[in-house]
């Protein structure tokens, strides 16, 4: 029950968060879809999939030497 109500806590304020960024009349879509904020995206995004890819090379070279 515990992990269902926190999905729900977070749903609930992600909603709040978006209501309140509206009274304030900030769009969310004009900042994400300009130009910087979509250049940072793209270099966060591939700093994730590198690091995930050295990541699992790494558990992998770890499986091969228990291995063998």
């Amino acid at each position: 029950m515990n992990m269902r109500s926190g999905f729900i806590t977070a749903i609930l304020l992600i909603v709040a968060a978006l209501i309140i960024l509206g009274y304030f009349k900030i769009n969310i879509q004009t900042i994400v879809s300009s130009p910087d904020v979509q250049a940072n995206l793209q270099y966060a995004w591939q700093l994730l999939v590198t690091g995930v890819q050295e990541g699992w090379k790494y558990l992998y070279s770890l499986a091969q030497g228990a291995v063998h």
